[in-house]
Parts: C-alpha cells; sequence; structure tokens
C-alpha cells in the first residue's frame, strides 16, 4: 500500500498511482488512482484523476497507457486531459 511517483517531465508535467485503502470488494474495480499533475511554482497542482481495477484487463491497460502518453509525452494541456479523463467510466474527481 502505497504511493509511486513519475520523475518530471517538460513543463512540470508527473503522475502518480496510488492503492486505496478500500475493501478488498471494493479494490477490485477501482482499487488503484491514478492522478496526472502539473507543477506551477513549484507546488503540484492535480488536474485529472481516474480509477483502475488491481488487476486491470487488457483494455483498462490501453486506456491508462493512452492517458501517460497523452500527458507526459504528447504535452495535453490541463483542459485536454481533463476532458479525456472525463470520459473515463471511474472519473475521480480532483
Amino acid at each position: 500500500m502505497g504511493t509511486a511517483r513519475s520523475e518530471k517531465v517538460a513543463g512540470g508535467r508527473f503522475v502518480t498511482f496510488k492503492r486505496r485503502l478500500v475493501p478488498e470488494d471494493q479494490a477490485e474495480n477501482d482499487g488503484v488512482e491514478w492522478t496526472l499533475w502539473l507543477e506551477e511554482h513549484e507546488m503540484p497542482v492535480p488536474i485529472a484523476a481516474f480509477r483502475q481495477p488491481v488487476t486491470p484487463m487488457r483494455e483498462e491497460i490501453a486506456v491508462t497507457l493512452s492517458f501517460l502518453q497523452g500527458w507526459l509525452l504528447e504535452g495535453w494541456t490541463p483542459d485536454e486531459a481533463k476532458a479525456k479523463v472525463d470520459q473515463h467510466p471511474r472519473c475521480a474527481t480532483t
């Protein structure tokens, strides 16, 4: 039970994921939370968050990778990232 954080990339972007402290049956559905962050004035600002099962299916992994690629590599704007993540069925309000 912990948190992992990516290294910052261009523009102060990074990603975290953490194992949520929820009952086992809930963790099967949304036990890991991913958050897209932007560092502004040396302070981390959460942009968007979504949850995945502890053991995700292939399709869920593909969605996660597309979000990470868009945020970290393609340089989505915060509004673009929020709009994409808002469409996720387990979007978590930041």
